[in-house]
């Protein structure tokens, strides 16, 4: 089987049961990217916050950021998700936290039936780099949020220039579909957002990729006793090779806030 290929199949299993925990065991509890909590708190801290507010996790993963926004915002949070593996976890794990005020749902954001203008706060991180069109899921996260509630979403984007082919190659693999952070601001201001804030976070993520790879390289054999030898090598790859695409401008880690305006 070519690199390619077994690329492919590692991607196809990127969300199944045992590497769900695999992620968490690198990135902590209920989380599937770098930073944790204090990633949370520091990319939504322009948002107004206050008990009781709403708020809705699109891709909420196994449920890292629903379970902060309820236990630390007092927030009433609804976690969406298409992946039923990470559902399940989530579910679950409420089970040991019932007091909170979480609920799960599974599907996709674009048909879920929400109701109009119900949430104060939108979050979304590391989902929308794997929608080939993000107009219909943007469009209703707008008609969803409250009149002043915010989206702020974070993700992976491409370079404003020339790309390289091997980072075309890469998407590929991955099944990316990345804008610029230009065509992200256009398009928010077209369905009607107030544009905030979008932000260039390159060099803060891959400083958290390198924190990462200390920490995995300190637990290395617990790690390799638990996933193997291929795995860790896969994924110590993988995050020298997005540092390296955000050297070269090819990969941007990016942040927008957006508003919905007040009526």
């Amino acid at each position: 089987m070519n690199t390619h290929q077994t690329s492919r199949d590692r991607e196809a299993q990127r969300f199944s049961k045992r590497n769900i925990f695999r992620a968490e065991l690198i990135y902590g509890q209920g989380f599937n990217s770098p930073g944790g909590t204090a990633a949370i708190d520091m990319l939504c801290k322009d948002v107004p916050k206050f008990p009781g507010m709403s708020i809705l996790d699109v891709g909420c993963g196994s449920g890292g950021a629903a379970f902060h926004f309820a236990r630390n915002y007092e927030a009433k949070v609804v976690g969406v998700d298409c992946v039923a593996e990470m559902l399940t976890l989530c579910r679950e794990r409420h089970q040991e936290q019932s007091h909170l005020p979480i609920e799960f749902q599974q599907g996709d954001i674009q048909t879920l039936p929400l109701d109009a203008n119900t949430f104060d706060l939108v979050w979304s991180r590391d989902v929308f780099m794997y929608l080939e069109d993000n107009e219909k899921s943007w469009r209703k996260i707008y008609n969803v949020l409250k009149p002043g509630g915010y989206f702020v979403y974070v993700d992976f984007f491409k370079g404003y220039s020339d790309i390289s082919q091997k980072f075309v190659d890469y998407m590929k693999i991955c099944n990316y579909y990345l804008q610029n952070l230009y065509e992200c601001d256009r398009l928010l201001r077209e369905l009607g957002y107030e544009v905030m804030r979008t932000v260039d976070i390159t060099a803060w993520i891959a400083d958290l990729y390198g924190d990462n790879l200390v920490e995995l390289a300190q637990n290395e054999a617990e790690f390799v006793r638990e996933y193997g030898r291929s795995d860790y090598d896969h994924i110590v790859s993988r995050w020298h090779g997005k540092i390296e695409y955000g050297r070269q401008k090819d990969l941007l880690h990016g942040l927008a806030i957006a508003r919905k305006p007040k009526e």
